[in-house]
């Protein structure tokens, strides 16, 4: 059996107990006040977006004057301007962290020649650079007889030099 609505004249709609009429009354009353808040609500809405909105352009017209020769060709437009960059600050990019070489460290007592400083190079042997300069080249295919260390290992006694710099 379909709903149908109950005419608003007839009493026959309402129970016919007071306190049930009451509790109806005062639900409406709660409900159309909800409603009235609602209302007010949306028409603040409405004001506010009127108010931000901004001015309608004016209506273009339905008709001109041209002043100038009938027939002439329009002005040619402006050439564009060149484009302007404005200094701005600009973030600096995070550096990119590497990865630190592994180190190759061989006790001196392993190296596979003997190892001199700089100062304490012994009489007779002389490195590549001198050579070059007095004109002469190593004697036979032997290759190096010894290992001149570079200034970087020279505080670290206790560690062969295996930079490729050394002489």
């Amino acid at each position: 059996m379909a709903w149908t609505p109950c005419p608003a004249t007839p009493p026959s709609c309402l129970p016919p107990q007071l306190d049930q009429l009451l509790v109806i009354r005062r639900w409406l009353e709660l409900t159309l006040a909800r409603v009235d808040e609602k209302i007010t609500a949306v028409r603040y809405e409405n004001v506010e977006m009127n108010r931000r909105r901004p001015p309608l352009p004016p209506p273009q017209p339905e008709w001109w004057i041209e002043y100038g020769a009938r027939g002439a060709p329009a002005p040619l437009p402006a050439p564009p301007r060149p484009a302007v960059r404005l200094l701005e600050q600009v973030m600096p990019r995070p550096r990119k962290k590497r990865r630190r070489r592994e180190v190759n460290r061989v006790p001196r007592c392993d190296a596979a020649l003997p190892e001199y400083d700089r100062s304490t190079l012994p009489e007779g042997l002389v490195t590549r650079r001198q050579l070059r300069e007095t004109g002469l080249s190593p004697g036979g295919d032997e290759g190096p007889v010894a290992i001149l260390r570079c200034k970087l290992c020279a505080p670290r006694p206790q560690w062969s030099c295996t930079h490729a710099t050394r002489g």
